[in-house]
């Protein structure tokens, strides 16, 4: 009985064995060539650690030799089918699930950027001209592209403004750059400036929202010229998608003193991102997403961008209802580029001392109720901007304008910002205006 247990422990220590050096040269070789060649090697390396160790075990506990062919075949047979499971069978994609992603209906004019990329613009011209600068909405994200917006801008139109607004870089319509390299915030900054330029825009009228707001501010850092009034609608911090500067990580008492973001009440749940995934997707992608954080990687290990973006928008979509049955996505975020230009923002050279010096235009700061921005970060815009003015939006969550009231405060009080006037409902106490609810 003893040596059966002994025979046992020792070949399952074998195979974990084995196993883990048989991914570990999977994880080495996939770096420098593609999976399919990589699995093979593993499993090569898997079986001869398998052979050699089996004869040792033959050996030592005075076994059949005629029996030994069994626990090579079913170990190295199990070990190949998992390997080969994983990592050469992709995984869920927009294209498998039958997803349908929401467009905007309007057809892009495709242009071309100073880098030689590709970007899908759309253009909403009113029936007749106010007169006023050009409207020029930048999305958040970063990997994501207008959504939910078309409404809310054809209000402007309808007051006279010509609109732009456009689908980022590897986003819906904008075609994939040639290397991921290019997803970073200095070059989200000059795709606008290439869409401005390309119309020959003299100055234009900036709204943005969350992640946006660090690329508007950034280009008015750069182009202040370029910028009649800017309405940021509950942006990510100026500096990073938490901080206004870079040292403020540091400053606790202040951290200390955020309040945080109201929870909407009654808020409706949708099914959890677990409940349209699968025990391979999760292995599949998240063993990729720790091979790019072990070897700082700029791009993806092995599979293809869909099931990475089709996984990201999961996550994403599961929480606002836009991932219907059968896991169907109505969104469609780009993975690369989220990863990618979130690192970029956190190593940017700090820009905001010279955005303190500079002559900045007006701007109006959005505050919804169930924003997701801390108050007392929004109120900072007033140590970078001169011309700062408030708006406090009941009701309202991150995406403002998808409520009526949302969307009727943001066209007056943008209509007004844009043609140099006081907003007609604007916040003036230093005071949060919506500070957490008790319980």
């Amino acid at each position: 009985m003893l040596k059966k247990i002994l025979i046992f422990i020792y070949s399952l220590v074998t195979i974990l064995i084995s196993s883990l050096l048989g991914l570990i040269t999977f994880s080495l070789l996939t770096v420098y060539i593609n999976e399919y060649l990589a699995v093979l090697c593993a499993v090569a390396i898997f079986s001869v650690l398998i052979f050699i160790a089996d004869k040792f075990r033959l050996k030592m506990f005075s076994l059949d030799t005629h029996k030994k062919k069994y626990f090579r075949i079913l170990s190295i047979g199990f070990f190949s089918l998992i390997m080969i499971y994983i990592f050469w069978i992709p995984t869920k994609t927009f294209e498998s699930t039958n997803s349908v992603v929401t467009q905007y209906n309007i057809s892009p004019e495709i242009i071309k950027t100073n880098s030689g990329e590709q970007i899908a613009v759309y253009k909403k011209e009113p029936k007749k001209s106010n007169g006023q600068a050009p409207i020029l909405y930048v999305c958040g994200g970063p990997g994501a592209y207008p959504l939910e917006t078309e409404k809310f801008l054809n209000r402007f139109s309808e007051l006279g403004y010509t609109v732009y607004t456009f689908d980022p870089l590897g986003t819906r319509r904008s075609p994939l750059p040639k290397s991921t390299s290019h997803y970073t915030i200095t070059n989200e900054v000059k795709v606008v400036n290439d869409i401005v330029d390309h119309y020959n825009l003299k100055k234009v009228n900036l709204i943005a929202s969350s992640y946006g707001g660090n690329v508007s501010t950034r280009f008015i850092e750069k182009h202040p010229e370029k910028v009649n009034a800017y309405m940021a609608i509950d942006t990510a911090p100026i500096y990073s998608m938490d901080y206004n500067y870079p040292e403020q990580a540091k400053e606790s008492r202040f951290i200390k003193s955020m309040d945080e973001p109201r929870i909407q009440p009654n808020k409706k749940h949708y099914p959890s991102f677990m409940t349209y995934t699968s025990w391979k997707q999760l292995t599949r992608i998240g063993y990729g997403l720790a091979l790019m954080e072990i070897f700082k990687m700029n791009d993806i290990p092995y599979g293809n961008y869909n099931e990475y973006d089709y996984f990201n928008s999961l996550i994403a979509g599961s929480s606002s209802g836009e991932i219907k049955k059968g896991g169907k996505s109505t969104i469609h975020f780009n993975f690369m580029a989220n990863r990618n230009i979130t690192a970029s923002l956190d190593e940017s050279v700090d820009f905001t001392k010279n955005l303190k010096k500079i002559d900045t235009p007006p701007v109006l700061v959005v505050q919804p109720e169930y924003g997701i921005v801390p108050w007392q970060l929004h109120y900072q815009f007033k140590d970078y901007f001169d011309k700062t003015q408030f708006l406090a939006v009941s009701g309202a969550p991150h995406r403002t304008w998808v409520t009526q009231e949302g969307e009727d405060k943001l066209v007056k009080n943008g209509d007004a910002l844009f043609h140099g006037e006081k907003v007609p409902d604007g916040y003036q106490s230093s005071e949060n205006p919506f500070p957490p609810l008790k319980k």
